[in-house]
């Protein structure tokens, strides 16, 4: 079993929150402030799930800044001890199918877009979920740390990070 938890960066760096977590609802679990949208995204999953991360930029409104921007998750530091809870951690490129338009262009009124598939990266980071011997059915609420490169223009320009929270659970 699989859950996947979506970061969104913004970019802009006048932002006052810049961070915002979504994850299926059916996982969700922590206090108002910890939930979808929130820069501490609070989960309880199951034991031996594969929790997946990934990082996608929102791009700046600012007019003046021409940038391309891109992230993706650098590196992760688990507190305490969440190392018994979090494990088998990786990378992957997670290639897939999407769909773009080609050729870009003007668009007309009512005129469908020109849309083609191919194959591109979205990268994630994954960990897998355990309990502890010592734990009946219910591990401890863990905080883990991310950081997320922010790259514009293939260039890196800054580092986030933060500690959202995971409860692993035995059903």
């Amino acid at each position: 079993m699989a859950q996947d938890i979506l970061i969104i960066i913004n970019c802009d760096r006048s932002a006052s929150n810049r961070i915002q977590m979504f994850c299926d609802p059916s996982i969700l679990d922590g206090n108002p402030g910890e939930g979808e949208g929130s820069y501490e995204l609070g989960v309880k999953v199951p034991v031996s799930t594969e929790l997946r991360w990934r990082a996608t930029p929102l791009q700046t409104t600012d007019p003046n800044d021409s940038g391309v921007y891109h992230v993706i998750i650098e590196q992760f530091h688990l507190w305490d001890n969440a190392g018994n809870y979090l494990v088998e951690w990786g990378t992957s490129n997670g290639g897939g199918d999407a769909p773009f338009y080609k050729p870009p262009g003007n668009l007309t009124s009512d005129a469908q877009a020109a849309i083609g598939v191919e194959g591109i990266d979205r990268p994630f980071v994954q960990c897998l979920t355990q309990l502890t011997s010592r734990d009946e059915t219910l591990g401890p609420k863990i905080a883990y740390n991310f950081t997320v490169a922010i790259y514009k223009n293939g260039t890196k320009v800054e580092d986030l990070s933060w500690d959202p929270y995971v409860t692993v659970f035995r059903p």
